[in-house]
C-alpha cells in the first residue's frame, strides 16, 4: 500500500497558508520554519518556491492588490477614483496585519505597481498634467493608507488589530490626567469610520478636481518628474 501524501507544495498553497497565518498572528510571527510546519514540510522546502520571507510578504501584498476593484466600467474619472479607493480600503481592512507591508513594500510586485499605474492612467486620461497627476496619486494614496492605518490601530481604549498590542488604557489616561482624551471616550464608542472616511475622500477628490479645473483655465506645459518621483 502506497504512502499517503498531502497536497502538492505550490506557490499558491504557500501563499494561502501564509495569508491565514498573518491574519491570525501578525507579520512578526511569520517564519519560514513555522510556515513549513503548517504546510507539513521542512522550512527549507519553501526555498524552492521563494527566496526568503520577504518575497512571500511581497507576494501577499500582491494578492491583496489583485483584489482591489478598479471599476473599469465607470466612465467618470472622479467616480472611478472614488470607488477604486473605497475598494482599496475594504481590501486592507480585511487583512489589517498586512497593512505595514503594503505601506513599506508598495512597488515590489506587478499587482501592486499595476494599481498605481492604473490610477495614474485614469488621471492622465482625465486631463491632468504629469505633475498634477502625480500630486493627485500621492495625495490619494497618503489619505487612504494613512486613514486605514489609524483605523486599524484602534480608537481610544480599543485594542489595535495588528502587532503593536501594548498601549495605554483608559485607566492610564485618568492616572496621568489626560482629561481631554477622557472627554471624547464616549464618542469613540459610536464612531463611524465609514462615514468619516467617505467624507474625507470626497474632500480629497474635490480638491483634486479643483486643481484640474484651474489647470484648464490657465494651461501650461509641465516638466516631467521622471520615474524616480514615484518612489520619493
Amino acid at each position: 500500500m502506497g504512502r499517503k501524501t498531502g497536497p502538492a507544495l505550490t506557490r499558491e498553497r504557500i501563499i494561502e497558508v501564509a495569508l491565514r497565518e498573518v491574519d491570525e498572528h501578525g507579520l512578526s510571527e511569520l517564519t519560514m520554519r513555522g510556515l513549513g510546519g503548517k504546510l507539513g514540510v521542512q522550512g527549507m522546502a519553501l526555498y524552492h518556491h521563494f527566496r526568503n520571507k520577504e518575497q512571500i510578504v511581497d507576494s501577499l501584498v500582491g494578492v491583496l492588490m489583485s483584489q482591489v476593484d478598479l471599476v473599469e466600467d465607470e466612465a467618470k474619472w472622479d467616480v472611478r477614483i472614488l470607488k477604486t479607493h473605497e475598494s482599496l480600503r475594504r481590501v486592507l481592512l480585511a487583512h489589517p496585519n498586512l497593512l505595514p507591508a503594503v505601506i513599506m513594500r508598495p512597488f515590489n510586485t506587478p499587482e501592486a505597481v499595476g494599481i498605481s499605474d492604473e490610477i495614474l492612467a485614469v488621471l492622465l486620461t482625465a486631463g491632468f498634467g504629469r505633475d498634477d497627476a502625480l500630486y493627485a496619486y500621492q495625495t490619494l494614496r497618503a489619505y487612504v493608507l494613512g486613514y486605514t492605518l489609524t483605523e486599524t490601530v484602534g480608537l481610544i481604549g480599543v485594542p489595535p488589530k495588528w502587532d503593536n498590542r501594548d498601549r495605554m488604557t483608559i485607566q492610564d489616561y485618568g492616572d496621568y490626567g489626560f482629561v481631554h482624551l477622557l472627554e471624547v471616550v464616549p464618542s469613540a464608542a459610536t464612531y463611524d469610520h465609514d462615514e468619516e472616511f467617505g467624507s474625507g475622500l470626497d474632500a480629497v477628490i474635490e480638491g483634486i478636481r479643483m486643481r484640474l479645473f484651474q489647470s484648464r483655465r490657465s494651461p501650461s506645459d509641465q516638466v516631467g518628474l521622471g520615474p524616480q518621483a514615484l518612489t520619493s
